[in-house]
């Protein structure tokens, strides 16, 4: 389990004495489907650092985390669904790599996840009434759209062997 150091100042002495501190929650219990495990593993990796974040009370750079995840999500279902190619991936902002989604419903969970996670990085918040709560709620839908289409595909491979 990873730890993490704290400094502490003893005022009386001005000087920092250190103290280990371990996180409530640790990443290697989160379990995502095998379609997204193959996908994105970046994904995987930074939505868990930024649900330890949040675990751990760290609530003002979850967000940030929750946002990174989402462009790698969005980015590795474009490049593996051959929506983009390597090369526009590295161009494209993550407002145009939404836009190459195929459908208008996870294009709009997609968009409204960069929005929030985007406000998660400002000074003013442009939409207020949306939180990380949000964001996380918008991710796992994608994350079961995504494992719906991989269901799909085998499916269809199946039916269509011959």
């Amino acid at each position: 389990m990873p730890r993490f150091v704290f400094p502490q100042i003893i005022p009386e002495f001005l000087v920092f004495r250190q103290s280990l501190v371990s996180p409530i929650f640790s990443p290697e219990n989160m379990t995502f489907p095998k379609s997204i495990e193959k996908m994105s593993p970046s994904f995987i990796k930074t939505y868990s650092q930024a649900s330890t974040a949040e675990e751990i009370g760290l609530s003002q750079i979850a967000g940030m985390g929750y946002r990174k995840a989402l462009e790698y999500l969005v980015t590795d279902f474009v490049l593996t669904n051959k929506l983009v190619t390597k090369d526009e991936s590295v161009k494209l902002p993550l407002s145009k790599l939404i836009k190459k989604l195929p459908e208008e419903s996870i294009r709009e969970l997609a968009l409204a996840s960069a929005w929030i996670g985007n406000d998660e990085t400002h000074y003013y918040r442009q939409n207020p009434e949306f939180q990380v709560a949000d964001i996380k709620e918008w991710i796992r839908a994608m994350i079961n759209y995504i494992e719906m289409k991989a269901s799909i595909k085998r499916a269809h491979n199946l039916v269509n062997k011959n």
